[in-house]
């Protein structure tokens, strides 16, 4: 299965779509929930070190990912590499 964009997932029994957040790998993606919560994936190290990911193969669309997923002003963010963040870390994170 592609994600070009955005995948509805409700078909699949989940409230909430993927969507395309490259950067750390061009596939990774994250998994944006209607409760508010956002799970990202691969590109997420920065659950453990609240820093853009350690590792990036484009470290720009990683930080366009991430800005991306800021977008759906989600209330937690859990990383696929350990904890979470709040929304406000993130911000800080991309300036």
């Amino acid at each position: 299965m592609l994600i070009d964009d955005r995948f509805d997932l409700r078909d699949f029994g989940v409230k909430g779509k993927a969507i395309h957040t490259p950067g750390h790998t061009p596939s990774s993606i994250s998994v944006i929930l209607d409760s508010g919560g956002v799970i990202i994936g691969g590109g997420s190290s920065i659950g453990c070190t609240h820093q853009l990911p350690m590792f990036a193969r484009d470290f720009p669309r990683a930080k366009e990912s991430l800005r991306w997923v800021a977008s759906f002003e989600p209330t937690k963010i859990y990383s696929a590499h350990g904890g979470f963040l709040e929304p406000e870390m993130v911000g800080k994170m991309l300036k």
